[in-house]
């Protein structure tokens, strides 16, 4: 091997060893979904994505039963069966081509089990102004962290008890007390316990509730009254509520309903009437009961705070910019002609992930009305071809249903330019002068714009445009003739990506050294020049000096 050979590949590899170990470090390992959830018992799948180039030893760490199910270059998707442990926590591995050995963070998997049984314990019959217990009983849920406990009266929520510092993931057994002073107005009212799972958003919210049990109050009937019934009704708009009117009077005279409202009597009993409120198109009705008791005495319940609702109809995430990495943008939401506004979440989310939650509790009109909420990101390189919605939840529990509507999904586009770039080069096998170039661009961002160039020193050796490429790995090749003058020289790959504003990626400089520089092939000329005329100057002293002896001897 020549010197000068010698020279560029000891610094070729010097450079390229130094460019690959760079990237090699930040090789990762990555785990999704990263919060699973799965019911004890049942199955899950786990993925391992690496941008590991080379690699052996790709598997999953767990105790659970695993299985592959499915894979890729660069990918393997895992089924964890039977899922009988509380807390598994699977983390991804394998030993990339450097020797480094990879692990991802672990998965942070919930195993739940759903209220099956919820019972509240029978009520006794209690004197006005005695205080009594309620008693609800959750059997076998997990995780406890997760249950909110609800005592309820009719519709109406009297007490509720979360439990978000328990620590234990397992099943277990809840009690839940709530003391309560009797009242005369609570004869007859029907109590209930409800426990929620709520899993959102990863997973569903799971609810069950207990049998009703109801409660007599002694000495209840020595005051007169009328009462109105439900007292906290939920209707849409436009549409109709039923209202109840009842009384412990015996004899009475009057009996009816007041409101704005549409009404027709459509059923009755000895102490009792039920009313329909039609076509309802006001926002806050809060009609009344009322009568003439036998004792000249006029009574009139409290007003029913009826909530008049529309249901989200049209919920839109603005469409989404083409960002460049580490800048930030808007996810826009808009939800049109909801109420009431004040039980309305707007909740962001990517993938399955929630991003950004946003309530409207001190919302004081009740008529319907548009919503418009951003939330600002920054734009990261993981993001790309993620799928963001937007979200709008009407939440009317306990007195009626909980109404959602998502927006259709908008896909992030992110332009970032390659994690990596590195330039080697290498001799053309017999041409001692010929070599090839090869940048190679790692971790391409897919259908992106990029032209690629070759560069000795400032001057461009060549270019080649990549139009919405789908690799994320590829190479460009450039064949090169170097001359003597090229000594000294630096070769670079630039990687530019094509927008209005473009920006750059270079690759590490590549020194270009060859021992044949133009001084040298001077004195090396020189040199040959001198060593000949002394040749051809002992040539002529050997034939000048071999003719004068042939000329002796002849004479």
């Amino acid at each position: 091997m020549k010197p000068w050979q010698f020279g560029i590949g000891f610094l070729w590899c010097a450079v390229s060893l130094a460019t690959l170990s760079r990237a090699h470090k930040e090789r990762h390992m990555r785990i999704w979904p990263q919060k699973p959830v799965v019911e004890f018992g049942g199955f899950v799948v786990i993925n391992c994505t690496t941008n590991c180039q080379h690699f052996t030893g790709f598997g999953i760490e767990t105790s659970l039963s695993k299985e592959t199910i499915e894979n890729g270059t660069f990918w393997k998707a895992f089924r964890l069966k039977n899922v009988t442990e509380w807390t598994p926590r699977p983390l991804c591995y394998l030993n990339c081509d450097n020797g480094e050995q990879l692990q991802s963070q672990g998965a942070d998997i919930t195993v739940y089990r759903a209220p099956n049984r919820v019972v509240l314990d029978s009520l006794p019959e209690v004197e006005v102004g005695k205080k009594y217990n309620l008693t609800c009983y959750v059997f076998d849920v997990a995780p406890i962290r997760n249950v909110t406990v609800t005592f309820l009266r009719g519709g109406e929520k009297l007490y509720q008890e979360t439990f978000e510092e328990h620590s234990n993931a397992a099943a277990g057994d809840l009690v839940v007390t709530h003391t309560f002073t009797a009242q005369r107005v609570g004869h007859g009212s029907e109590f209930s316990c409800q426990a929620a799972l709520d899993l959102r958003p990863e997973a569903e919210l799971f609810e069950k509730a207990s049998h009703n049990q109801s409660l007599r109050i002694v000495g209840a009937h020595k005051e007169r009254h009328v009462r109105i019934r439900p007292q906290k009704p939920v209707v849409e708009f436009g549409g109709f509520v039923v209202i109840n009117c009842t009384t412990n009077c015996q004899h009475f005279t009057g009996f009816g309903i007041e409101t704005s409202l549409s009404k027709e009597t459509i059923e009755n009993g000895t102490f009792w009437k039920a009313f329909r409120l039609k076509n309802v198109t006001e926002w806050t009705p809060r009609p009344l009961c009322y009568l003439n008791c036998d004792n000249g005495e006029q009574l009139q319940s409290q007003g029913a705070d009826i909530t008049v609702y529309r249901a989200p109809n049209r919920v839109v995430l603005d469409p989404l910019p083409k960002v460049k990495v580490g800048k930030k943008y808007n996810l826009t939401c808009c939800v049109s002609g909801v109420a009431p506004i004040r039980n309305v979440t707007v909740t962001f989310l990517r993938g399955g992930e929630k991003l950004y939650q946003e309530t409207f509790e001190e919302h004081s009109n009740a008529a319907a009305g548009d919503l418009v909420v951003t939330h600002s990101l920054m734009a990261q390189r993981a993001d790309h071809g993620m799928e963001f919605r937007c979200q709008a939840a009407l939440d009317l529990r306990p007195e009626a249903e909980l109404f959602e509507k998502a927006s259709h999904n908008q896909s992030l586009r992110i332009v970032a330019p390659p994690e990596y770039v590195t330039v080697e080069l290498k001799r053309s096998p017999g041409h001692s002068w010929v070599y090839n170039l090869t940048c190679h661009i790692i971790n391409a961002i897919p259908d992106s714009n990029f032209t690629v160039s070759f560069f000795k020193g400032a001057k461009s050796l060549h270019a080649q445009k990549f139009w919405k490429t789908t690799l994320t790995n590829f190479t460009v090749h450039y064949t090169i003739t170097l001359q003597p003058q090229d000594h000294g020289q630096e070769i670079t790959c630039h990687v530019t990506l094509n927008l209005e504003e473009s920006f750059m990626v270079t690759s590490s400089k590549l020194e270009l050294k060859t021992a044949e520089t133009c001084t040298a092939i001077t004195v090396a000329a020189c040199s040959i020049a001198i060593l000949v005329a002394l040749l051809v100057g002992i040539f002529a002293y050997w034939l000048c000096v071999a003719k004068t002896k042939k000329g002796r001897t002849l004479s």
